[in-house]
Formats: structure tokens, C-alpha cells, sequence
């Protein structure tokens, strides 16, 4: 037990290298430069050399120490090939940038663990606290938390046993009876490590910036987030007045790139084990601020910057990314892109009064960037299967009555221009 506590100490080294590495790399390099970028080359070429150097030797002692006890992130089990690495300045930086896919799984995961760990123990200690006979409310006013940003050596869990508690128990803990037996004093070395070491540690939340890589198309996984902070949809009003503001696609990439680090950082925080945040009504601008410490930062939108919230971001960035992207289906397979006949395209138009696409038109995008860029689904396959398990408010499209009308003859392989029809009358109304 206590030798998954040793790699807790270097915590904050290991957040401070993901820092650095993102600052540098974070949408400068494609997945395969990365990859093919070690550490070493990485610190060759660092500006400066001691503060990264330190922040590496911390970031492999946390791994070196720590990855063993991580089986997975959430509820994906890590591939088995990952599970030997030994950290060292040979290893692929894809290795140490945060992410939820590939390579990057592995640093977002063992990140988790450690905050997952630290917060465990802390709240072991107050426990002990309270049955040493501690006031509870006045322990529970002492709990303090620190998120990940401002994390440091002085919050970590870090202890001594052989250079300060071994020499305390043989000199404070340990007597001898009159016949020769030893008698330890375990409530007194106890509360040596409560005192010393222990108590006054805060719990950690975590929020961890995931990297993104040049080619990399729908990084992020709004589908994720959608689950974490609970979404609702722009107006159509809305939606003009946000892109009438912004004026060209350089104003709403901006826009959009601050989006994803406000996803990215959502989707991280609290870790597996917090499955939704209470954060929806706290406005964008408010949290780019307060949480994210961004100063002076271009919306290119008043409407984005004074009324929009966290509820509004999945729907504000669908827009942006409709907008600022030539073809936002560019990375789905060709065998889901083939044209509508003149019968179908007949029958989709006819269905357009029946169906809410409002809503069905944000998730269908959706759906068909992040599951059909692999093509491992038939393009044979009825369209409205695919769609009825997608949710919202909680609901599946399957139990909502407009979705009954969705024609059940169209296929996969036509799914990309069913998307466009509805799209195209769907703006012209």
C-alpha cells in the first residue's frame, strides 16, 4: 500500500512537463512528427534547459513509480502494450501530452490516478482527524482544494522513512519490557506522521488541458463533454447574430480554438470518478477568467462574451466549426458519402416538416465526424439505427415521437447527403 503512495511527491513536476510540453507543441506538430519526436530531442532544443530538465526528472519518477498501479482511464482499459514502457528520454513526447485517444491516454490516465490517489489519502487523513477525537465541522472547514494549475511541491503528499520517521519511532516509539519484549507505540508514531507530513494537505481537481495535433480532425470529443456539463441548443437567432458579429472564419477559428480549451479542460476536471459538474449556468467569458486565468482575451462576438455560457458551448461550437471548416466531413470514408437519387432525395425533403432538426441536425453532424472517420460500420446500414441511441436532454432519439418519422429506408452510404438535404432546407426556412 504505501508504494502507491511514493510517486505522489513528484505530482507537480509532472503537471508542470504536460504544461510545457503543451505550451510548446499544443497544434504545432501533426501526430507523426510527434511521435517521431523523443524526449531527448525535446530538451536538446528546450529554452530553458534546467526548468524542463526538472520537470522531466519529475514527470519519469511519478511515472516510473506510479504507472504500474494504473489499469485504466475511466471505463477504457489501457492496451496491453503500453504497460511495460519504462519512461526515459527515448520515449515518444505523444507519450506525455494529455489526451483521450492513442498515445496520449496514457499521461491523461496516469494523472488521473495520482490526483486520484492524493485525494484518497488526504481524505484518509481527516478521517484519522476526526477519530482522534477532532471536531468535525471545524476539520471540514479546514479541507481545502487547489486545482491542477496552482498545484505545487508544498499541497504534495511527501514523507521520509528512513532519514525522519525511522529514526523517530526508535527513539520515541520503542520500549523494552522487564523480560526483553519490545513494545511499539503506534498511536505516538501515528500522530509523528500526522503532524509532520500529513495533515493540512489540500485535495487536488484536476484540469488538465488535452493536446491537440495538427491533422487531427474532431479532437475534441464534444460527445464526452456533452455528458459532463449538461448542454442546450442555441436559436436560430442566436446562431445568426454570433456569426454576424465574428464577420469572417479567421474571428470564429479564434473563437472556436478558446472553445476547445474550455472542452478540454471541463472534460478533465474531477477526473473519471466525477461524471457531471454543476457548472452549466456559469458564463464562458466568466470561466475563460476566473478558472482558465486568461486576461484580455477576443471573443470577436459581444454575444459570445456577455450572454453565452458553459450550457451553450456543444451548440456554439458546432456553428464555428460549420463555418470555419471547407468541409467538416472531410475525414469521414468515401462509402458513407454516396449521392441521394431522385426518389430518396424526394423522401428526405418530404420528412423535414415532421422532424426536429434543431436537434437532430447538431447530433447527426456530430455522430457522423466522430464514428465514421474508421469505417468499420456497414454502409448498408439503416441511418435511423444509427442515430436512434443518440441522446438528448438524456433522452434517446428512439423514444422521442418526431424521430418515428425519420425514413427508415435511407442507408448509411447516403448519410452524408441526407445530412446536407436537411441542412440545406433547414437553413433556407
Amino acid at each position: 500500500e504505501e508504494q502507491t503512495l511514493r510517486p505522489l511527491r513528484y505530482l507537480p513536476a509532472a503537471i508542470e512537463f504536460q504544461t510545457l510540453l503543451l505550451k510548446r507543441f499544443n497544434r504545432a506538430l501533426d501526430r507523426e512528427t510527434a511521435l517521431n519526436m523523443t524526449i531527448k530531442d525535446v530538451l536538446k532544443t528546450a529554452p530553458n534547459k534546467q526548468k524542463w530538465r526538472e520537470a522531466f526528472e519529475g514527470f519519469k519518477n511519478a511515472w516510473n513509480l506510479g504507472w504500474r498501479f494504473v489499469e485504466r482511464f475511466g471505463c477504457l482499459e489501457l492496451p496491453k502494450a503500453y504497460k511495460g514502457i519504462v519512461m526515459d528520454e527515448s520515449i515518444s513526447i505523444n507519450f506525455c501530452m494529455p489526451q483521450e485517444k492513442n498515445q496520449g491516454i496514457c499521461a491523461l490516465a496516469l494523472t488521473n490516478y495520482l490526483c486520484t490517489r492524493h485525494n484518497q489519502f488526504v481524505e484518509l487523513v481527516y478521517e484519522r482527524l476526526l477519530l482522534r477525537g477532532g471536531n468535525m465541522q471545524r476539520i471540514e472547514d479546514r479541507k481545502s482544494v487547489v486545482t491542477t494549475n496552482f498545484f505545487s511541491t508544498a499541497h504534495a503528499l511527501s514523507y521520509s522513512l528512513q532519514d525522519k520517521f525511522s529514526p523517530y519511532v526508535a527513539k520515541n516509539c520503542v520500549t523494552f519490557t522487564d523480560d526483553g519484549r519490545i513494545v511499539y507505540d503506534f498511536e505516538n508514531a501515528e500522530q509523528y506522521l500526522l503532524d509532520v507530513f500529513f495533515t493540512g494537505k489540500p485535495l487536488v481537481k484536476q484540469m488538465v488541458r488535452m493536446v491537440q495535433y495538427r491533422d487531427d480532425e474532431g479532437a475534441v470529443n464534444t460527445h464526452l463533454f456533452r455528458q459532463k456539463v449538461t448542454q442546450v441548443a442555441l436559436s436560430r437567432e442566436e446562431q445568426k447574430k454570433i456569426l454576424s458579429e465574428l464577420g469572417s472564419p479567421a474571428a470564429a477559428n479564434k473563437c472556436m480554438r478558446l472553445l476547445e480549451t474550455c472542452i478540454s479542460f471541463l472534460q478533465a476536471t474531477g477526473g473519471s470518478l466525477v461524471q457531471k459538474l454543476d457548472v452549466a449556468d456559469l458564463k464562458i467569458s466568466d470561466y475563460v477568467k476566473d478558472v482558465l486565468l486568461m486576461d484580455d482575451v477576443i471573443f470577436g462576438s459581444e454575444t459570445v462574451k456577455r450572454n453565452m455560457k458553459l450550457k451553450h458551448i456543444d451548440g456554439l461550437f458546432k456553428i464555428l466549426r460549420g463555418y470555419t471548416v471547407a468541409d467538416v466531413f472531410e475525414a469521414v470514408r468515401p462509402k458513407y458519402k454516396d449521392s441521394l437519387d431522385q426518389k430518396a432525395t424526394s423522401i428526405v425533403k418530404d420528412s423535414l416538416r415532421k422532424l426536429n432538426l434543431e436537434v437532430l441536425l447538431p447530433a447527426m453532424q456530430e455522430a457522423i465526424i466522430q464514428y465514421l472517420s474508421e469505417g468499420n460500420m456497414s454502409a448498408d446500414g439503416p441511418i435511423h439505427e444509427f442515430l436512434g441511441y443518440m441522446e438528448h436532454d438524456d433522452v434517446y432519439f428512439n423514444d422521442m415521437s418526431w424521430f418515428q418519422h425519420f425514413p427508415k429506408m435511407l442507408l448509411m452510404k447516403n448519410i452524408c447527403d441526407v445530412y446536407k438535404v436537411f441542412e440545406d432546407n433547414y437553413s433556407a426556412t
